[in-house]
């Protein structure tokens, strides 16, 4: 850790050194600087007249992430060398005092001493005694505040620097002045001739640099004008005109012109209607057609009875609609191929535990042990021979030679413009669909090597479901019947026939009750504004659930 004191202590807070020091001045002047060392890198601490050395301290320490140790050993080192800084200013300044006294004792003895001027040179001595006055009346002042200064003075360490750098200038200038005093009184005793003194003179020997100054803006001044004489002399002198063609002899005098704002607005009106004429001719090009556009007031009495004939028929319409959703119903109770209502027994007891509202293979499926979602969730891994590739690959090949054929292609290729969607069935045209809305936009027509190519592609995206249907022409059964099929006689053929349709009524009436229960809890979701913690086992069962689905 080094340490440095700051120089701009010695110059601040007073103009010249003439004037009367005044102790309870507030200028918060720089006193010390302390350059900190650490390791990396270094920093500074200024330190000003009226600072705390534990705020600097602090301050420091959480600038560069130090600790409550290092601050307060800080703070002691602050303290310790501004005392040390005070105790030296004051034995230098007892010092110079000493000085000071030695060095008028000696030059007024000198002055004692000194021979009598010439007569010819009293007109210089009596200018030299006119400033030796003034000189000695300051060093007075100067010595008077130096011997007796004020106690609070001395209490702040920016004024004691303050003053050490003024006693230092003093003395400076003392020895200066003896020296230039004992060379003046040599000179004069081997000197002849007195010049003649012009106060005039003199005041305009003080003001030199100003004089100067003003000298050097006149004569700029008038190097500036005589450069534009000279070119404007160079210009007459020149005989070349350029030949301007019309198109920049109008443009030119069109920018000399006053009224060069207004010609600009019409240009750019102009350019406008320029470019919304060709943006309809460019429309009219696309959308050749314009329907005929009819035209016509209509009163308020004719606004109202229209108003009036579609609210009447809105409210038909939702009385036939309502008849028809009656009449299903009622339709759903009966058995469609005899016509005779379905058996609803009476029950005199309710039950005697509450329903659950959930289905019994919900409960089933969501209570299935860990090993089997484990089992369910590793992809099972299929095996494929050559022999089974070649019969897909056969089997496909002929499937899209046959939607090939279908979409009518011409010269060997499908046109995009002339593909007819109602050859296909409904199902088949859901799957390839992709493949046609492409076709259109890219404006391409397809050979069968090339559709072969795309169809490859669209199988990877589709559902096993879509592909059995592509390939095989068939869908997968979504519940597959558990009775196995044998012989049956007609009576149980019957019973069959009634139970199929009991099953397929409780099917449908289960999958309302669901969509009823999803569409109220989602609606209590939307209301609910509360977001649990979830626990990680429920998160994992749940992303097994979403997985399988």
């Amino acid at each position: 850790m080094s340490v440095r004191t700051s120089q701009s202590s010695y110059h601040s807070g007073f103009s010249t050194p003439h004037k009367e020091v005044n102790s309870s001045t507030k200028a918060n002047n720089e006193v010390l600087i302390l350059t900190i060392n650490l390791g990396n890198s270094k920093d500074d601490i200024v330190i000003h007249e009226f600072d705390d050395p534990n705020i600097l301290a602090k301050r420091f320490c959480e600038k560069h992430n130090l600790g409550l140790e290092v601050e307060s050993t800080l703070a002691e080192h602050i303290i310790f060398n501004l005392e040390k800084v005070l105790q030296d200013l004051s034995n230098i300044n007892q010092r110079l005092q000493q000085k000071n006294s030695e060095e008028n004792f000696i030059s007024n003895e000198n002055v004692k001493k000194a021979v009598t001027p010439k007569p010819r040179v009293a007109a210089q001595e009596r200018v030299n005694e006119s400033r030796l006055s003034k000189q000695s009346s300051a060093a007075t002042m100067v010595s008077y505040e130096d011997k007796s200064p004020s106690r609070s003075f001395y209490k702040n360490p920016g004024n004691r620097l303050y003053q050490l750098g003024m006693i230092q200038q003093k003395d400076r200038e003392n020895k200066s002045k003896l020296y230039q005093q004992q060379k003046m009184q040599k000179e004069l005793e081997e000197v002849t001739f007195t010049p003649r003194i012009n106060t005039k003179r003199i005041k305009k020997v003080k003001n030199t640099e100003n004089l100067l100054i003003e000298k050097g803006k006149k004569v700029k001044e008038v190097l500036k004008l005589k450069i534009k004489d000279q070119l404007e002399t160079d210009r007459r002198k020149c005989t070349f005109t350029p030949e301007l063609n019309p198109v920049s002899s109008r443009l030119a005098a069109r920018d000399r012109s006053a009224d060069r704002i207004n010609y600009l607005c019409k240009e750019k009106e102009e350019s406008k209607k320029k470019i919304q004429g060709k943006a309809d001719e460019y429309f009219k090009e696309l959308c050749p057609f314009t329907p005929n556009k009819i035209y016509k007031s209509y009163t308020k009495s004719e606004l109202n009875d229209s108003i009036d004939r579609l609210t009447k028929s809105k409210i038909q319409s939702e009385d036939e609609l309502e008849k028809l959703r009656e009449k299903h119903l009622q339709d759903l109770k009966k058995d469609p191929v005899t016509g005779q209502e379905f058996f609803t027994p009476q029950i005199n007891k309710g039950p005697r535990t509450e329903r659950q509202y959930s289905n019994v293979w919900e409960d089933l499926y969501y209570k299935r042990s860990n090993s089997q979602s484990r089992l369910s969730i590793s992809p099972q891994k299929t095996y494929k021979n050559a022999r089974s590739e070649k019969i897909m690959k056969k089997l496909t090949g002929e499937k899209y030679y046959e939607i090939f054929q279908k979409l009518k292609p011409q010269k060997g290729k499908i046109l995009h413009n002339e593909i007819d969607a109602s050859l296909l069935e409904r199902e088949l045209l859901l799957i390839i669909q992709p493949l046609i809305d492409e076709m259109k936009s890219a404006r391409e027509s397809l050979s069968f090597e090339e559709f072969c190519g795309a169809m490859d592609a669209l199988m990877k995206v589709l559902t096993p479901q879509e592909k059995n249907y592509l390939i095989f022409n068939r869908k997968k059964p979504e519940n597959d019947n558990p009775l196995t099929s044998r012989s049956q006689s007609p009576s149980s053929r019957a019973i069959f026939q009634t139970y199929d349709r009991l099953m397929k009524h409780k099917r449908n009436l289960e999958e309302k009750l669901e969509e009823q229960r999803r569409s109220n809890e989602e609606k209590l979701l939307s209301e609910c504004t509360f977001m649990p913690n979830t626990r990680q086992k429920l998160e994992d069962s749940f992303r097994n659930l979403s997985f399988e689905n």
